[in-house]
């Protein structure tokens, strides 16, 4: 006697066997696997990113203004760095899954989303309160979307070498380095310094209070745009550097030697703007640039010559 055939439609199978036993069927949920190592990881990014917003309202801490800001500017610091452990942990362990991604993207709704929202609050006490919150709602809103987007069009094989519109973290980190920044600038407001320099500084620490929220706005922006924005590993340290960026390199070094208060903020708004400032160029002057006649095979792509020297296309 043969074996009876198993049903091939799901659906059909559960309407027959609740209609025969008159009870809805009870169904087993699979249960939801998770990894240990990068799921604590994970959580600690959220914590970082709440206990940041705590402590910029004055929730936990009674600090000063300053100092508020700047640590809870430190805590979003943390969460990015968990945030890059919790990625590098499950790839190590080759324990991907599709519960630590979804976790992953609400941790950085808390720590890259909600909490520079409460510093941009407390530190930009210059403006009216109305146009700050207004400026944080889109900031929040821009974060969401860019987080959704994100999932949605994230497939496996997919290198991360690029990304699609400015990074959350990266708009935090806008945020954050101001608020890092603002003790350093203060300290030189001191009565010991010169007195170019206090006037300098007072008004630079003006200046910040106003531009952070339309740096902030601009970088909800971003968020939400198509530039490509290169990883940060690919772009600062597997990139292959021409002999022109020596001069970059150089400038960034004496620059961190001369004002180190003010390099995490010029770092981060500088990773931001330059992929839209860089598309406008391109785009403005396009219509008055020649293309480079090609003497070596036209079958051959990416590579020509141009007298001497040889240029490759694909730089």
């Amino acid at each position: 006697m043969s074996a009876p055939r198993k049903p091939t439609d799901k659906r059909r199978w559960i309407w027959l066997k609740e209609r025969r036993s008159g009870r809805p069927l009870k169904l087993r949920r699979r249960p939801v696997i998770f990894a240990p190592l990068p799921t604590i990881l994970t959580l600690a990014n959220g914590l970082c990113g709440l206990s940041s917003a705590a402590i910029a309202t004055g929730t936990i801490l009674n600090l000063p203004r300053n100092e508020a800001v700047f640590y809870a500017g430190l805590l979003i610091f943390c969460g990015m760095f968990f945030d890059m452990l919790d990625g590098q942990a499950a790839r190590w362990l080759k324990q991907s899954s599709n519960f630590g991604e979804q976790m992953d993207s609400l941790c950085d709704v808390i720590t890259f989303g909600v909490a520079p929202v409460f510093i941009l609050l407390t530190y930009s006490h210059l403006l009216p309160v109305r146009l700050t919150f207004g400026i944080g709602a889109i900031y929040i809103s821009c974060v969401l979307l860019r987080l959704a987007r994100f999932n949605a069009e994230k497939s496996h094989s997919d290198t991360h070498e690029f990304f699609s519109g400015l990074p959350s973290p990266a708009a935090a980190g806008i945020v954050a380095s101001f608020a890092v920044a603002l003790p350093g600038v203060e300290q030189l407001t001191d009565e010991s310094m010169n007195e170019w320099v206090r006037s300098a500084s007072s008004r630079l620490v003006d200046a910040a209070m106003v531009a952070l929220p339309l740096l902030t706005f601009v970088g909800a922006l971003l968020m939400v745009s198509r530039f490509r924005y290169s990883h940060v590993v690919n772009r600062w340290i597997r990139r292959k550097y021409r002999y022109h960026d020596l001069t970059r390199i150089i400038l960034v070094v004496v620059a961190g030697v001369t004002i180190h208060e003010l390099m995490l903020p010029l770092l981060f708004c500088s990773f931001a703007f330059e992929p839209p400032l860089a598309g406008i160029w391109n785009g403005l002057t396009r219509p008055f640039r020649k293309d480079p006649p090609e003497t070596g095979d036209p079958n051959e792509e990416g590579t020509g010559d141009v007298g001497n020297l040889r240029y490759d296309a694909a730089e």
